[in-house]
């Protein structure tokens, strides 16, 4: 049964393996890192000491490392490959998970399994497994991060609730339940909030808190929360380092900028929203936008807030009578707390990806009722049911695979949803640049800035599409309108310093790249460009500091990527000319030979 549903959910997931990188941060974690291309001591260090995009995690750069290795290099079909393979695993553990939490919870501790309880486990492994909510954590390459950090974190529940069956014996489970915590918390953070989960599940299902008059609560709690001490420590751990690689990042919201009443509303909204597209799961996108004025007192907001507010006091008032429920909300409420939008960074209201975990517990409720229905003469009607929409959602995964085909494909979708996505319209007009349709691009980076004025990002890409265009004087009034915008956008201000050198304007392009090079000191074509543009204002020396720079960031991890090899030779001949005409051949010679050896 498990390999079953293991292969069943391998299949939903199948049209991935043709997708290729898109322009939705592959390229920024993928093509543009070289520290996971390797396994050197150079690589490794990397890997355990790098925080990409706000994200610290070691261990899927290390799952990275192997696709690269196994696959020679970076061939998407590869690395879309052990996203679902890694996905496929998780259901498969899923089910073993839902298997001893619905034998508590409806036949008890002491009844044996009857097959009509691992029919519901298959049914709740196959409901989390092949639902399209788990579309965007597969088949974007990117969140690699989502699909490894599960697969520890729901070995960590597992082995902790062997632990709880046989306490006695059972310090070894609980041992291997944190380390197994540990090695999700280096692939992604979202094992911060574990610790509270188990507390929940302490009390229902595994009942080691029982309240009532005569019962020893107090010491049952206490004996409780000494147990997720080990838990915590590392959660806390990471935790801040999480929340200080965002501040690094400049991309969390402050509360000047964005309001508490603001951020009740997108939460109250998120836990609505996921329970709706759990069971719903229509208009899938990557993006659904915070939008550009955020009321909290819409029609929409307001009624998320009153329905979370009811569905908790009913769920309180009926805790006696049905536990599950009050424990299945609460779980979901606290797993989803990180990403509701009471800490806020990016732009987005809600993720599809967010329900990776979240939607677990409403799995294990489907297929709780489906266990009792089973039980009675609607038994065959149950299981054929719950059979038919298994096979629904898997289509509809297969279906939105293919969405994430391409960048293109990515972003016409989503506009068809949503027309309104100005962050879809940047992305769309971005992945048409260098097919060479510039002309299309402009129009969505216009769009763009109809429904958001003032988009950095939409204000140089426009300026490139304008120069390819030969449009000189428009190129350079975009290019300044982006210069004005952006302070903090580091990919923007190369794109800009390498505009203004193509449109003579030396002085700004150093200065741009100087920006630029503030927020990122290690990257390759920023400090080439940075080597060209004081060779042209006649400073040597800077020139050569660049150039050098150059070389030693590409040679630092051994192998030189094909993404390098041009800068890297550039550098080489410059560097080697500069110190033939200064007479110094020894240096000359030296880079002379690295030329030969790239050759070759």
């Amino acid at each position: 049964m498990p390999l079953a549903v293991a292969g069943a959910t391998f299949c939903a997931f199948i049209p991935a393996i043709d997708n290729q990188f898109v322009n939705w941060d592959d390229d920024k974690v993928l093509l543009e890192q070289y520290g996971y291309r390797g396994f050197s001591p150079v690589h490794l260090s990397w890997m355990f000491n790098s925080v990409v995009m706000g994200h610290y995690q070691p261990i899927t750069w290390l799952t990275y490392a192997l696709d690269y290795a196994i696959y020679d290099g970076l061939d998407p079909r590869g690395f879309h490959l052990t996203n679902i393979l890694f996905h496929s695993a998780n259901a498969m553990l899923f089910y073993f998970l839902a298997l001893s939490l619905l034998r508590l919870t409806l036949c008890g501790r002491r009844h044996k399994p009857d097959l009509a309880l691992y029919i519901a486990a298959v049914l709740a492994a196959l409901f989390f497994g092949v639902h399209p909510l788990r579309t965007e954590s597969v088949a974007w390459v990117t969140e690699r991060r989502d699909v490894v950090s599960t697969f520890f974190l729901l070995t960590s529940v597992l082995l902790y609730g062997r632990y709880v069956a046989d306490r006695d014996a059972g310090k070894g489970w609980y041992t291997a339940s944190v380390l197994a915590l540990v090695l999700s918390l280096m692939s992604k953070a979202w094992g911060i909030t574990l610790p509270l989960v188990l507390l929940i599940m302490d009390v229902y299902p595994y009942r080691r808190i029982t309240w009532g008059a005569d019962s020893p609560w107090r010491q049952q709690a206490k004996k409780a929360c000494l147990d997720k001490i080990p838990y915590a420590l590392p959660a806390l751990w990471v935790a801040y380092v999480s929340l200080q690689a965002q501040s690094v990042g400049q991309v969390m919201k402050s509360v000047s900028e964005y309001g508490w009443p603001e951020r009740i509303g997108q939460s109250c909204f998120g836990l609505v929203f996921y329970l709706v597209k759990t069971v719903v799961p229509s208009k899938l996108a990557p993006i659904y936008e915070i939008p550009v004025e955020m009321n909290p007192l819409a029609v929409r907001f307001l009624l998320a807030g009153l329905l979370v507010v009811v569905v908790t006091v009913g769920l309180i008032a009926m805790r006696k009578r049905w536990p599950f429920g009050l424990a299945s909300w609460l779980i979901c409420a606290v797993v989803l707390s990180p990403v509701l939008g009471i800490a806020q960074s990016g732009p987005q209201l809600a993720a599809d990806r967010y329900s990776y975990i979240s939607c677990m517990p409403w799995a294990l409720l489907a297929a709780a009722l489906v266990l009792r229905l089973m039980r009675t003469q609607l038994a065959m009607i149950a299981i054929l049911g719950s059979l038919a929409a298994i096979v629904g959602l898997a289509g509809a995964s297969w279906q939105q695979c293919k969405t994430w085909r391409t960048s293109q494909t990515l972003w016409e979708h989503t506009l068809s949803l949503y027309p309104e996505s100005w962050n879809a319209h940047v992305n769309l007009g971005s992945a048409l640049q260098p097919g060479g349709e510039h002309r299309a691009a402009l129009k969505h980076f216009d769009a763009a800035l109809a429904i958001k004025p003032g988009i950095p990002a939409a204000h140089a890409n426009a300026a490139q599409s304008f120069l390819a265009l030969g449009q000189t004087a428009e190129a350079l009034n975009r290019a300044d309108l982006a210069l004005g915008l952006s302070d903090t956008e580091g990919d923007v201000l190369r794109n800009l310093g390498s505009l203004y050198f193509k449109l003579g304007k030396h002085e700004q392009s150093a200065e741009v790249n100087r920006r630029a090079l503030r927020l990122r000191p290690d990257d390759v074509i920023l400090h080439a460009n940075q080597a060209a543009v004081t060779h042209e204002l006649g400073d040597l020396d800077q020139a050569i500091l660049h150039l050098r720079k150059v070389v030693q960031l590409v040679e630092r991890f051994g192998k030189i990527s094909p993404q390098n090899a041009q800068a890297y030779v550039n550098a080489c001949r410059t560097l080697r000319d500069i110190y033939e005409r200064r007479g110094d051949l020894i240096a000359s010679d030296k880079y002379s030979q690295r030329i030969e050896a790239q050759a070759r």
